[in-house]
């Protein structure tokens, strides 16, 4: 039997060998606790007879199942998989994730719910366990919320050092599940994973939940260390690209430097960056490490929104780093952002004019898309978005209907035309990104190449109308993702 079943439920985002990814948050959860206890994952996007294994662990007896919950429609299928335990088992059900940790009174207080963790689980598992088997008290494992007579808040627990979180224990899942065709960034033929190295991030931009789990702080493993685990994965699944998923990767430049020199090429690697922050790390040094693709949030091209959302970084150092990457052969793939409390269609044609600028001044820049700001739970800018209009869901399930999709915030209606047709139409402006995405289907490219080059001239003439092609474009992406179902 399976001391603890560990359920990855679906994101709603979930398309195979592009958007499935190792759930890494979930074996690390388990990564200190496995060799002790028996541990079974599965995963709900990947298993095609999911209900049927569900209900066989079930009724081997665990102790626990274990689930993660991500702000979104993953509630959703957080919530079918507890309610299938309740029916079928006397197992305890245990979330944890960012929404657990962020709304923890709304989510204990659900009745499919038992108990949460709060914050990182690795060693708050340890002694959850320890409690489940009658070795301590529940009032004495820290980091949790559980359910006695009444709910009960345990105190605070420590942040992990990364240096001490066991290596993952990769095993309890299929990899081959989850390693991906190099994507839009890297060959057909390149076997991908991701990797995190550090977790949090040393700035405070309003709009991350990040922001206000970390609060500034940034904690690392170190350089040789992420080399010998990176490099241990690599070569045990034969991995061409590694994706380092941490937040701001060049937190510490020099941190960063020093992992290039030990891979020195190994394998390919992309990463999450700052602008800034690539201004002062030797990029050249990392592309000879193995780097090969970046991918910034640059956000706004207005420096008053920017200095708005605390981004701490302005227009002119966006533009001096992307024609410093223009100097190497490293992919750059940008995220925008708008939809702000306040801001103006001027703002917005700014950041529309930097964005062409980027790309015309750099010819291996992409735009991967311009998302609509959501006030998610966590971000500084979430109590401002209440203030100024923003409902609350008042129920666990009421945040199965959010996401950075989202389109209901009060202060956009206004412009929501606008905002859609630029978010539709973003991913075709580079003229490239999305030849790659869809070079493998029948669709012929000379009619991408033809739409692409139109939106480009109507960005560059700032003419935003919502056409037929433009909805047509909404429609097959709410029918792929199911938004708005």
């Amino acid at each position: 039997m399976a001391d603890i079943l560990a359920i990855y439920p679906k994101t709603g985002f979930d398309i195979k060998n592009a958007s499935v990814e190792l759930p890494l948050g979930l074996i690390s959860t388990v990564s200190a606790v496995h060799e002790d206890y028996e541990v079974k994952i599965l995963d709900q996007r990947v298993d095609e007879n999911f209900e049927r294994n569900f209900l066989s662990e079930l009724s081997k007896e665990p102790s626990i199942v274990l689930i993660p919950s991500m702000t979104g429609t993953q509630i959703k299928y957080a919530l079918e998989a507890s309610r299938f335990t309740k029916e079928n088992s006397k197992a305890k059900v245990l979330w944890g994730g960012v929404h657990a940790t962020l709304m923890p009174q709304q989510t204990i207080q659900h009745p499919l719910i038992d108990a949460i963790v709060i914050g990182e689980g690795e060693f708050v598992m340890k002694e959850f366990m320890e409690a489940v088997n009658g070795k301590r008290e529940m009032d004495f494992v820290n980091g949790i919320a559980y359910k006695n007579s009444h709910v009960k808040f345990t105190e605070h627990a420590p942040s992990p050092d990364p240096n001490e979180i066991p290596e993952l224990p990769y095993h309890l899942v299929n990899v081959e599940n989850y390693v991906k065709a190099g994507g839009i960034a890297f060959s057909t033929r390149e076997r991908t994973l991701p990797f995190i190295s550090s977790r949090g991030c040393p700035y405070t931009c309003k709009f991350c939940s990040t922001a206000g789990i970390a609060k500034g702080k940034w904690r690392s493993m170190t350089a040789e260390l992420t080399y010998e685990r990176v490099k241990n994965m690599a070569r045990k699944y034969k991995i061409d690209v590694v994706k380092f998923y941490d937040e701001n990767f060049t937190s510490n430049p020099k941190r960063a430097e020093t992992i290039a020199e030990l891979i020195n090429g190994e394998f390919g690697w992309s990463m999450q960056a700052r602008m800034d922050n690539m201004l002062i790390t030797d990029m050249k040094k990392l592309e000879e490490g193995g780097l090969r693709v970046v991918e910034p949030g640059i956000e706004s091209g207005s420096d008053r929104i920017l200095k708005l959302v605390n981004k701490a970084e302005d227009r002119s150092a966006i533009i001096s780093a992307n024609r410093k990457l223009a100097q190497t052969n490293i992919k750059a793939f940008y995220n925008f952002m708008m939809g702000f409390p306040s801001e103006t269609k001027e703002e917005i044609m700014e950041t529309v004019d930097l964005a062409l600028q980027i790309i015309k001044e750099n010819p291996n820049a992409h735009i991967t898309q311009f998302y609509i700001f959501t006030p998610y739970l966590g971000a500084p800018l979430f109590d401002y978005a209440v203030e100024n209009g923003f409902e609350v869901p008042h129920t666990l399930e009421g945040w199965i209907a959010f996401s950075r999709q989202h389109t209901y915030t009060p202060w956009i209606q206004d412009k929501l035309e606008l905002y859609e047709s630029i978010m539709y139409t973003s991913k075709f402006v580079d003229g490239k990104r999305l030849s790659q995405v869809l070079r493998n289907s029948p669709v012929p490219k000379f009619f991408i190449q033809a739409l692409s080059n139109r939106y480009k001239k109507n960005w560059e003439k700032h003419k935003f109308e919502k056409t037929a092609s433009v909805k047509l474009l909404e429609l097959m992406i709410k029918r792929k993702f199911g938004w708005g179902n």
